[in-house]
């Protein structure tokens, strides 16, 4: 019973950085499509 509590802590510590990881990788990727577009956008404007 004792030895199942630290784990359990350690898993609910590990669900918000994996989650935060999977949130700074999915804003990385959508502000690269951003800039993406917006460089295509003024190449098309020119």
């Amino acid at each position: 019973m004792f030895t199942e509590q630290p784990i359990s802590s350690e898993e609910n510590i590990c669900f918000p950085e994996l989650s935060g990881n999977f949130l700074a990788q999915s804003g990385s990727f959508l502000i690269q499509k951003g800039y993406f577009l917006i460089k295509s956008g003024s190449f098309l404007f020119r």
